[in-house]
């Protein structure tokens, strides 16, 4: 907890005007700042390390998978942010303005599932912003989610009345049974 907090003054300290502090501008230093930003679920914080024009894809997921400019961005992030999104990365590799790493990403969506999403991802960071970020889901992630239930198990029901409605056609029906029965009582 610490450490995230750590990295999210820096995400803060990174954002702020070159005039007052030195603004980190290696791809390593904004791909932490970014990750902290994400993880603390800041979405302005998050936003101010993409590019104006900067784009984000999912390629192996379904519409909307492309958001181009800050505008589309920010509600890619929100929406994140509103799944409590939390990500972890593995393998991380910088080559020049590039890097590449492994995410796991957990979100509201599919916890309950207990699948973590998975695979590898791509950012290429100039002047200290992302101008593109990609993420690709994993064959085996692929795999859980089409696997997985169209819904969640449901949660259970508290405070509300039971569905009483077969109850009742159940007890109509034995009461009309028996005043059959009461009437043909003398016919057999």
């Amino acid at each position: 907890m610490r450490k995230e907090i750590h990295a999210l003054k820096n995400a803060h300290f990174f954002c702020l005007d070159k005039g007052v502090h030195h603004k980190a501008t290696d791809p390593k230093s904004v791909f932490d700042g970014f990750h902290a930003a994400v993880n603390a679920h800041d979405v302005d914080a998050a936003l101010a390390f993409f590019a104006d024009d900067g784009v984000v894809q999912f390629p192996n997921q379904p519409p909307p998978n492309v958001f181009r400019g800050k505008t589309e961005i920010r509600a890619w992030l929100q929406g994140d942010a509103d799944q409590h999104i939390q990500v972890k990365t593995e393998q991380v590799k910088v080559a020049g303005d590039t890097m590449t790493w492994i995410a796991k990403v957990d979100v509201d969506d599919v916890r309950p599932l207990g699948i973590t999403i998975e695979g590898p991802a791509e950012a290429v960071i100039q002047g200290g912003k992302i101008k593109s970020f990609t993420f690709t889901l994993s064959d085996a992630t692929l795999a859980k989610l089409q696997a997985a239930p169209a819904q969640p198990p449901a949660l259970p029901r508290t405070g509300a009345l039971p569905d009483l409605t077969w109850m009742l056609v159940l007890a109509g029906l034995g009461i009309f049974s028996v005043g059959l029965a009461f009437r043909y009582r003398g016919h057999w």
